[in-house]
């Protein structure tokens, strides 16, 4: 699987690319696909399940006002 996040959506969703780059070797399947997009857009569903989502591990919280100053 490949995932390109800008800076500026890195930045202000939280997430940190030295850990993504970490889990490179991670096996992954088309199932994390869903559950992955939903948390980096914070969907809130009953559907998603934190431990398909591959990024969840290497997500900060972030304060609103930080990320709405980001933009």
């Amino acid at each position: 699987m490949i995932a390109w996040l800008s800076g500026g959506f890195s930045t202000e969703e939280g997430v940190n690319e030295r850990c993504l780059g970490a889990r490179a070797g991670d096996a992954l399947s088309h199932d994390n696909v869903f559950h992955s997009v939903l948390g980096l857009m914070d969907v809130q569903t009953s559907a998603y399940r934190t431990d398909r989502d591959l990024f969840a591990n290497c997500r900060q919280p972030v304060t609103q006002t930080f990320a709405h100053a980001a933009r």
